[in-house]
C-alpha cells in the first residue's frame, strides 16, 4: 500500500465556485483566475433540474490578465479534455468535468474563466474550478470552508 504525505485538499485547491442556484437563460462568466501555480485545472459541474427545452454549454476560456485581455477559447490538444460540455433538458441530476493541463494554455495566458451559456429556460446547477497539482509546494487550504482529517 502506498504511503501518501499530502492531503487531497492540498493537491485540489478550489479557486472559484458557483454555488447551487437556478441560473437564468443567458451567459454567466466567472472572474479571471490566475492558474500559473498549478499543473492542471479541473472544473467539476453539477447539474440539478433542467427545465424542458433548456440547454447548457460550459467552457473554459483563457486570457493574459485578470482583466481578461486577449480572451480566447482554450485550444485543446487531442489528449486534453477542455472541449465544452453541451447538455440538454434530459441531463438532469448529473455530474460532469472538464480538465485542462496548464501547459496547453497559449504562451502568456495564465488566467482562466468559466463560461456558462444557458438557452431558453433556467437550469439548477453549480460548479467548482480546482487548481490541481500545485507546481512548487502543497496548495493552500485557505479556500476550503473546512478540512476534516479522518484517521
Amino acid at each position: 500500500m502506498a504511503d501518501f504525505t499530502e492531503r487531497v485538499s492540498e493537491i485540489l485547491v478550489p479557486l472559484a465556485a458557483e454555488y447551487p442556484d437556478s441560473l437564468a437563460a443567458g451567459t454567466h462568466q466567472s472572474a479571471w483566475i490566475n492558474v500559473e501555480n498549478f499543473h492542471r485545472v479541473w472544473l467539476l459541474i453539477e447539474i440539478g433540474d433542467m427545465t424542458q427545452g433548456a440547454s447548457l454549454y460550459v467552457d473554459l476560456h483563457e486570457a493574459t490578465s485578470a482583466a481578461g485581455l486577449g480572451e480566447d477559447d482554450i485550444n485543446a490538444a487531442a489528449d486534453v479534455t477542455t472541449t465544452a460540455t453541451m447538455l440538454a433538458g434530459t441531463d438532469d441530476n448529473t455530474l460532469h468535468c472538464i480538465e485542462c493541463r496548464c501547459e496547453q494554455l497559449d504562451d502568456g495566458y495564465n488566467y482562466v474563466s468559466v463560461v456558462v451559456d444557458i438557452t431558453a429556460q433556467p437550469v439548477e446547477m453549480s460548479w467548482v474550478l480546482f487548481g490541481a497539482v500545485p507546481r512548487y509546494s502543497e496548495g493552500t487550504q485557505a479556500n476550503w470552508s473546512e478540512v476534516v482529517d479522518q484517521h
